[in-house]
């Protein structure tokens, strides 16, 4: 951070107490970074072993370092570097965000609108609030198929590369699931009637969704955007190529594949039909993505293997129906059976691959 007109200087063992313009204190990581960047000493030894000291001293507070390359990619596994996450259990954090989206969503009324503003302008204020987990969801995700480790030097600390443990990867995905169910993805009809099509002199914003409803809202696309977010996430191809290739005891790629199955297949039916149709609507969303990973070549034929192990199931269980069946579940079954029977295209050796 930047503190203009201030010089630091830091004396070793000195204690650091800056403030910035508006009187906030700054952080564990600031001030760590502060001192190792200024502290003087007397000499290229004391600095050398100072230094380390310092280093020492951040790691027995718990600050790890980790960069933009552990963080961004969708596929990262380390279960604490996250982007515009919050709080210092992601769990626990997606849960406690999950309880305030709820809670906005029903006291949001026209009145959030600034004065003058155009009823259209209700979507832009709903979005936000309607993906309001979705960097949670991110960091939550990240704890199925995750690995903590650290950054040291061959004469740093020891520390293995450790998976994270069964029960809080199940945990994760327990939460995760939760945002599928119909109760946290039907917009009520309270806040349908709000939402108005846009004037034609409004701009288009990236708050808004693209519905398939001309201009009027489109609250089966809102419902898809939520599931797909939730559930590319789980079933991210690095993410599922790990979990394959490292499976712990009674948990592995195939546990997770069938337990989200089973939450998004063996749910009872909802009894309104916004409900049912939102229930429909993630069941389409799974099938999706399954296929989408059974598909990739670019994860593990392992990965892909178990996939299309899962989409042959929800086909079997489709077939069984008894009769009459839905025009959805002859729909899903169409379309895991168009998948199915597509033509086989052989892999190309790894060896072969252009760059290898």
């Amino acid at each position: 951070r930047a503190y203009p007109g201030r010089r630091v200087k830091i004396m070793a063992n000195d204690r650091l107490d800056l403030r910035d313009a508006y009187g906030v204190g700054i952080g564990q990581w600031d001030e760590f970074i502060v001192r190792y960047a200024y502290t003087t000493f007397a000499d290229r030894q004391s600095a050398s072993k100072g230094l380390a000291r310092l280093i020492d001293d951040a790691h027995n507070q718990g600050l790890i370092y980790m960069s933009d390359a552990d963080a961004r990619p969708a596929g990262a596994a380390h279960p604490l570097a996250n982007l515009w996450d919050n709080g210092s259990d992601p769990i626990a954090e997606l849960r406690h965000v999950m309880k305030v989206r709820r809670l906005v969503l029903q006291k949001l009324s026209a009145g959030d609108l600034l004065p003058g503003r155009p009823l259209a302008d209700f979507e832009i204020v709903l979005v936000p609030i309607y993906l309001y987990h979705r960097y949670q969801v991110a960091a939550t995700a990240k704890q199925i198929g995750g690995f903590d480790y650290r950054y040291f030097t061959s004469a740093g600390q020891d520390h293995t590369v450790e998976p994270v443990a069964v029960e809080r990867q199940q945990q994760a995905l327990d939460e995760l699931l939760k945002t599928l169910h119909p109760d946290e993805l039907v917009i009520r009809q309270r806040l349908l009637r709000l939402l108005v099509p846009k004037p034609f002199s409004s701009l288009d914003d990236r708050e808004r969704f693209e519905g398939q409803t001309a201009m009027i809202f489109d609250p089966s696309l809102a419902a898809q955007v939520a599931a797909e977010l939730t559930l590319s996430q789980i079933l991210q191809p690095q993410r599922a190529a790990r979990l394959a290739a490292y499976p712990q005891t009674s948990w592995g790629l195939r546990h997770v594949l069938d337990r989200t199955v089973s939450f998004v297949w063996k749910q009872p039916v909802a009894k309104d039909e916004r409900a049912r149709e939102v229930q429909r609507i993630v069941q389409r969303v799974l099938v999706q993505q399954l296929i989408t990973l059974a598909g990739d070549s670019t994860t593990s034929e392992s990965v892909r293997t178990t996939a299309t192990a899962v989409l042959r199931d929800i086909a079997a269980e489709r077939s069984q129906e008894a009769a009459p069946r839905s025009d959805h579940s002859l729909a899903v079954l169409d379309t895991i059976r168009r998948f199915l029977n597509r033509p086989h295209t052989p892999a190309q050796p790894r060896s072969q691959r252009s760059g290898n």
